[in-house]
Protein backbone atom coordinates (compact mmCIF):
# COMPACT_ATOMS: atom_id res chain seq x y z
CA UNK A 1 0.00 0.00 0.00
CA UNK A 2 1.24 3.45 1.00
CA UNK A 3 4.56 2.14 2.35
CA UNK A 4 5.26 0.48 -0.99
CA UNK A 5 4.64 3.79 -2.82
CA UNK A 6 7.04 5.61 -0.48
CA UNK A 7 9.68 2.92 -1.09
CA UNK A 8 9.25 3.14 -4.87
CA UNK A 9 9.58 6.94 -4.71
CA UNK A 10 12.77 6.63 -2.63
CA UNK A 11 14.24 4.15 -5.10
CA UNK A 12 13.38 6.41 -8.06
CA UNK A 13 14.95 9.44 -6.35
CA UNK A 14 18.09 7.42 -5.58
CA UNK A 15 18.33 6.28 -9.21
CA UNK A 16 17.93 9.87 -10.45
CA UNK A 17 20.57 11.16 -8.02
CA UNK A 18 22.97 8.38 -9.04
CA UNK A 19 22.49 9.17 -12.71
CA UNK A 20 23.03 12.89 -12.12
CA UNK A 21 26.26 12.27 -10.19
CA UNK A 22 27.44 9.81 -12.85
CA UNK A 23 26.89 12.37 -15.59
CA UNK A 24 28.65 15.08 -13.59
CA UNK A 25 31.64 12.79 -13.01
CA UNK A 26 31.76 11.78 -16.67
CA UNK A 27 31.64 15.41 -17.77
CA UNK A 28 34.45 16.26 -15.36
CA UNK A 29 36.66 13.42 -16.62
CA UNK A 30 35.87 14.16 -20.27
CA UNK A 31 36.69 17.84 -19.71
CA UNK A 32 40.10 16.96 -18.29
CA UNK A 33 40.79 14.58 -21.16
CA UNK A 34 39.75 17.27 -23.64
CA UNK A 35 42.40 19.53 -22.09
CA UNK A 36 45.01 16.81 -22.50
CA UNK A 37 44.21 16.40 -26.20
CA UNK A 38 44.06 20.16 -26.73
CA UNK A 39 47.48 20.51 -25.12
CA UNK A 40 48.83 17.71 -27.33
CA UNK A 41 47.53 19.51 -30.42
CA UNK A 42 48.90 22.87 -29.27
CA UNK A 43 52.41 21.48 -28.66
CA UNK A 44 52.27 18.94 -31.51
CA UNK A 45 53.06 16.01 -29.20
CA UNK A 46 51.38 12.76 -28.21
CA UNK A 47 48.58 13.16 -25.62
CA UNK A 48 50.31 13.74 -22.26
CA UNK A 49 48.57 11.04 -20.25
CA UNK A 50 51.24 11.40 -17.54
CA UNK A 51 52.35 14.94 -16.69
CA UNK A 52 55.02 15.74 -14.11
CA UNK A 53 55.59 19.30 -12.90
CA UNK A 54 58.53 20.76 -10.92
CA UNK A 55 59.01 23.81 -8.71
CA UNK A 56 61.84 25.04 -6.46
CA UNK A 57 61.71 26.93 -3.19
CA UNK A 58 64.35 28.51 -0.93
CA UNK A 59 64.99 31.50 1.34
CA UNK A 60 67.81 33.54 -0.24
CA UNK A 61 69.52 30.23 -1.01
CA UNK A 62 68.93 28.68 2.42
CA UNK A 63 66.86 25.51 2.94
CA UNK A 64 66.74 24.80 -0.82
CA UNK A 65 64.13 22.22 -1.80
CA UNK A 66 62.30 21.13 -4.91
CA UNK A 67 59.04 19.30 -5.45
CA UNK A 68 57.39 17.30 -8.22
CA UNK A 69 53.69 16.56 -8.68
CA UNK A 70 52.09 14.09 -11.06
CA UNK A 71 48.85 14.24 -13.04
CA UNK A 72 47.50 11.14 -14.75
CA UNK A 73 44.70 11.54 -17.28
CA UNK A 74 44.41 15.13 -16.08
CA UNK A 75 43.81 14.08 -12.46
CA UNK A 76 46.15 14.57 -9.50
CA UNK A 77 48.10 11.47 -8.48
CA UNK A 78 49.40 12.28 -4.95
CA UNK A 79 51.01 8.87 -4.46
CA UNK A 80 53.45 9.81 -7.21
CA UNK A 81 54.41 13.20 -5.74
CA UNK A 82 58.08 13.56 -4.76
CA UNK A 83 60.11 15.91 -2.51
CA UNK A 84 63.80 16.74 -2.94
CA UNK A 85 66.36 18.31 -0.63
CA UNK A 86 68.82 20.03 -2.96
CA UNK A 87 72.26 18.49 -2.35
CA UNK A 88 74.79 19.87 -4.84
CA UNK A 89 73.78 23.51 -5.39
CA UNK A 90 75.00 26.37 -3.20
CA UNK A 91 72.83 29.48 -3.00
CA UNK A 92 69.79 30.45 -5.06
CA UNK A 93 70.54 28.99 -8.48
CA UNK A 94 67.35 27.87 -10.21
CA UNK A 95 69.15 26.55 -13.30
CA UNK A 96 71.50 24.22 -11.44
CA UNK A 97 68.78 23.22 -8.97
CA UNK A 98 66.50 22.13 -11.79
CA UNK A 99 69.34 20.19 -13.40
CA UNK A 100 70.05 18.31 -10.18
CA UNK A 101 66.44 17.45 -9.41
CA UNK A 102 65.49 16.47 -12.97
CA UNK A 103 68.57 14.24 -13.14
CA UNK A 104 67.74 12.53 -9.84
CA UNK A 105 64.13 11.95 -10.85
CA UNK A 106 64.68 10.45 -14.29
CA UNK A 107 67.93 8.64 -13.58
CA UNK A 108 66.03 6.77 -10.89
CA UNK A 109 63.12 5.99 -13.23
CA UNK A 110 65.65 4.67 -15.75
CA UNK A 111 67.37 2.47 -13.17
CA UNK A 112 64.03 1.12 -11.92
CA UNK A 113 62.68 0.74 -15.48
CA UNK A 114 59.62 2.81 -14.58
CA UNK A 115 57.20 4.51 -16.97
CA UNK A 116 58.32 7.96 -18.09
CA UNK A 117 55.98 10.96 -18.28
CA UNK A 118 54.66 12.18 -21.62
CA UNK A 119 55.24 15.81 -20.68
CA UNK A 120 57.31 17.72 -18.09
CA UNK A 121 56.16 21.14 -16.91
CA UNK A 122 58.58 23.57 -15.28
CA UNK A 123 57.37 26.41 -13.10
CA UNK A 124 59.33 29.08 -14.95
CA UNK A 125 60.51 30.16 -18.35
CA UNK A 126 63.42 29.48 -20.70
CA UNK A 127 65.99 29.03 -17.91
CA UNK A 128 64.11 26.22 -16.21
CA UNK A 129 63.06 24.59 -19.49
CA UNK A 130 66.63 24.61 -20.85
CA UNK A 131 67.96 23.14 -17.60
CA UNK A 132 65.53 20.23 -17.90
CA UNK A 133 66.24 19.65 -21.60
CA UNK A 134 70.01 19.65 -21.05
CA UNK A 135 69.70 17.12 -18.25
CA UNK A 136 67.34 14.85 -20.19
CA UNK A 137 69.76 14.91 -23.13
CA UNK A 138 72.56 13.73 -20.82
CA UNK A 139 70.35 10.74 -19.94
CA UNK A 140 69.50 10.09 -23.61
CA UNK A 141 65.84 10.81 -22.90
CA UNK A 142 63.49 12.66 -25.24
CA UNK A 143 60.58 14.00 -23.22
CA UNK A 144 58.75 17.22 -24.17
CA UNK A 145 59.36 20.04 -21.68
CA UNK A 146 57.29 23.20 -21.38
CA UNK A 147 57.43 26.12 -18.99
CA UNK A 148 54.72 28.24 -17.38
CA UNK A 149 56.14 31.75 -17.28
CA UNK A 150 54.85 34.47 -14.94
CA UNK A 151 54.65 38.19 -15.64
CA UNK A 152 55.66 41.07 -13.35
CA UNK A 153 52.53 40.57 -11.26
CA UNK A 154 53.49 36.92 -10.67
CA UNK A 155 50.60 35.76 -12.85
CA UNK A 156 51.16 33.08 -15.46
CA UNK A 157 50.76 34.63 -18.88
CA UNK A 158 52.49 32.36 -21.43
CA UNK A 159 53.50 28.80 -22.22
CA UNK A 160 57.17 28.44 -23.13
CA UNK A 161 57.80 25.56 -25.51
CA UNK A 162 60.35 24.77 -28.18
CA UNK A 163 61.81 28.27 -28.08
CA UNK A 164 58.43 29.94 -28.54
CA UNK A 165 55.93 31.69 -26.29
CA UNK A 166 52.28 30.68 -26.60
CA UNK A 167 49.58 32.91 -25.15
CA UNK A 168 46.29 31.58 -23.80
CA UNK A 169 43.18 33.41 -22.66
CA UNK A 170 42.79 33.30 -18.88
CA UNK A 171 39.19 32.20 -19.40
CA UNK A 172 40.29 29.22 -21.49
CA UNK A 173 39.71 25.80 -19.88
CA UNK A 174 43.21 24.75 -20.95
CA UNK A 175 44.72 27.78 -19.24
CA UNK A 176 42.79 26.96 -16.04
CA UNK A 177 43.94 23.33 -16.26
CA UNK A 178 47.60 24.35 -16.54
CA UNK A 179 47.23 27.00 -13.82
CA UNK A 180 45.87 24.29 -11.52
CA UNK A 181 48.94 22.12 -12.17
CA UNK A 182 51.23 25.08 -11.52
CA UNK A 183 49.44 26.03 -8.29
CA UNK A 184 49.48 22.41 -7.10
CA UNK A 185 53.25 22.02 -7.48
CA UNK A 186 53.87 25.49 -6.04
CA UNK A 187 51.81 24.72 -2.91
CA UNK A 188 53.52 21.34 -2.51
CA UNK A 189 56.98 22.91 -2.78
CA UNK A 190 56.14 25.73 -0.34
CA UNK A 191 54.73 23.29 2.21
CA UNK A 192 57.88 21.17 2.01
CA UNK A 193 60.09 24.28 2.24
CA UNK A 194 58.32 25.50 5.39
CA UNK A 195 58.74 22.12 7.07
CA UNK A 196 62.42 22.01 6.12
CA UNK A 197 62.96 25.55 7.35
CA UNK A 198 61.26 24.82 10.69
CA UNK A 199 63.50 21.80 11.24
CA UNK A 200 66.61 23.65 10.10
CA UNK A 201 66.10 26.53 12.52
CA UNK A 202 66.97 24.25 15.42
CA UNK A 203 69.95 22.51 13.82
CA UNK A 204 73.12 24.17 15.05
CA UNK A 205 76.49 23.65 16.68
CA UNK A 206 74.56 22.98 19.87
CA UNK A 207 73.65 19.58 18.44
CA UNK A 208 75.47 16.62 19.93
CA UNK A 209 76.25 18.14 23.34
CA UNK A 210 75.55 15.50 25.97
CA UNK A 211 72.90 16.63 28.44
CA UNK A 212 71.53 19.40 26.22
CA UNK A 213 68.11 18.19 25.14
CA UNK A 214 65.78 19.69 22.50
CA UNK A 215 63.79 21.81 24.97
CA UNK A 216 66.84 23.45 26.58
CA UNK A 217 68.45 23.99 23.18
CA UNK A 218 65.28 25.57 21.84
CA UNK A 219 65.05 27.86 24.89
CA UNK A 220 68.64 28.98 24.41
CA UNK A 221 68.13 29.75 20.73
CA UNK A 222 64.86 31.58 21.34
CA UNK A 223 66.36 33.63 24.18
CA UNK A 224 69.69 34.57 22.57
CA UNK A 225 69.04 33.92 18.83
CA UNK A 226 72.63 33.33 17.66
CA UNK A 227 75.55 31.05 18.49
CA UNK A 228 77.84 34.10 18.79
CA UNK A 229 75.73 35.45 21.65
CA UNK A 230 75.39 32.07 23.35
CA UNK A 231 79.13 31.40 23.42
CA UNK A 232 79.66 34.66 25.36
CA UNK A 233 77.02 34.04 28.03
CA UNK A 234 77.83 33.94 31.73
CA UNK A 235 77.10 30.92 33.89
CA UNK A 236 74.25 32.86 35.52
CA UNK A 237 72.67 33.55 32.14
CA UNK A 238 72.79 29.84 31.34
CA UNK A 239 71.12 29.12 34.65
CA UNK A 240 68.25 31.46 33.72
CA UNK A 241 67.53 29.02 30.87
CA UNK A 242 67.47 26.05 33.25
CA UNK A 243 71.04 24.94 32.45
CA UNK A 244 73.29 24.03 35.37
CA UNK A 245 76.94 25.09 35.71
CA UNK A 246 78.44 21.79 34.57
CA UNK A 247 76.39 21.75 31.35
CA UNK A 248 77.04 25.47 30.78
CA UNK A 249 80.81 24.85 30.92
CA UNK A 250 80.44 21.96 28.50
CA UNK A 251 78.50 24.17 26.05
CA UNK A 252 81.05 27.00 26.28
CA UNK A 253 83.95 24.60 25.72
CA UNK A 254 82.21 23.17 22.64
CA UNK A 255 81.35 26.55 21.11
CA UNK A 256 84.59 28.37 21.90
CA UNK A 257 86.70 25.44 20.81
CA UNK A 258 84.89 25.11 17.48
CA UNK A 259 87.16 25.99 14.55
CA UNK A 260 84.15 27.22 12.58
CA UNK A 261 83.60 30.21 14.89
Amino acid sequence: GQKKKVMEMAIKNAQNNYENHRMMYQNKVVKKQDNIYRLAELLNINPPIIIEAFDNSNLYGDYPVSAMVSFKNGIKSPKDYRKYHVKTVVGANDYETMKEVVYRRYFRLLMEEQVMPNLIIMDGGEIQVNAALETLASLNLEIPVMGLKKDDTHTTNVIVYNGKEIHLSRNDDLYLFLANIQQTVHDFAISFFRNSKAKGMFMSRLDGISGLGPKKKEKLLKSYLTIDRIKNLSIEEFKSCGINEALAIKILEKLNGDKND
